[in-house]
């Protein structure tokens, strides 16, 4: 057997293998799969101590955006009626306003937070929505312990449908904190969201 046929069933076994996969997914794709999202994108935080949800369009210069990411899972219990779980990180600068304090340090942004999203569909391209949940955050060093604390996060946003299955995701959320700790950055704050939503629905869609 010549060394160009070896090559060539090399490249062609894998996209057969591939070609495979996808038409047996395609027909027995698990259920859960068609009511699954992933989001991920970036975001800003004001904790400057204001309690304006806009303040951070007056002065967005105190807004923190050093590695400013965040992901999130969402489930369709419905139409309307999702479960989510999101993660998120960002970082202050040297000099920033927090809780009205200059800050003399860099602090990270650490959280976590679950809850429920109700969505209201206003075109076929086009949803609002708006959640409620609870959270873990943390602000500080990463060079000190841990002093994380809990929060009610309220919030709301929409979808756009950039191109199946693709959406242009806004959200903005009030995290509240209910923690007693009083460390410096753990206070109630606003956080904001852009990111890229993609459905599982139509994954299977080129396979078929």
């Amino acid at each position: 057997m010549s060394l160009t046929n070896l090559n060539l069933r090399s490249y062609f076994l894998p996209i057969l293998c591939l070609l495979y996969f996808c038409e047996l997914h395609s027909q027995r794709r698990p259920d859960f799969l068609d009511k699954l999202y992933i989001e991920l994108g970036l975001n800003w935080i004001d904790n400057s101590g204001k309690q304006d949800p806009f303040y951070i369009l007056e002065d967005y210069g105190n807004t923190s955006f050093s590695y400013p990411l965040r992901g999130e899972l969402n489930y369709s219990l419905s139409e309307s009626l999702f479960i989510y779980a999101s993660a998120s990180t960002n970082k202050f600068r040297k000099g920033q306003r927090i809780d009205g304090v200059i800050s003399e340090s860099s602090p990270v942004f650490i959280s976590t937070d679950f809850g429920v999203k109700n969505v209201l569909s206003l075109t076929r391209g086009i949803s609002l929505f708006g959640q409620l949940g609870l959270g873990l955050f943390n602000v500080q060093n990463l060079s000190k312990p841990p002093n994380i604390t809990t929060s009610a996060n309220l919030g709301a946003g929409f979808f756009v449908t950039i191109m199946e299955p693709f959406d242009l995701v806004f959200t903005a959320n009030t995290r509240i904190k209910l923690g007693n700790t009083e460390a410096f950055g753990l206070t109630t704050h606003y956080q904001y969201s852009l990111g890229v939503r993609y459905s599982f629905k139509k994954r299977y869609d080129c396979c078929r």
